[in-house]
């Protein structure tokens, strides 16, 4: 009987979860998928400032 009464609470649940409609979540889909892009980048340009950084430095000392 546990089970069915978890499925019961589980439908209950479900009847009160305001769902997206379409352009709402084309919207947050597309943010989303920039903000990735942009930590990409960002993340992209401080790991090749970082490695330019570290070569130099390295370069420095060893030579």
């Amino acid at each position: 009987m546990a089970l069915m009464e978890l499925l019961n609470e589980v439908k209950i649940e479900f009847k009160k979860v305001k769902w997206p409609n379409k352009e709402e979540s084309i919207n947050v889909t597309i943010l989303v998928v920039l903000l990735s892009v942009g930590i990409g980048i960002y993340a992209g340009l401080f790991d090749t400032l970082f490695a330019k950084v570290i070569l130099t430095l390295s370069s420095k000392i060893g030579g």
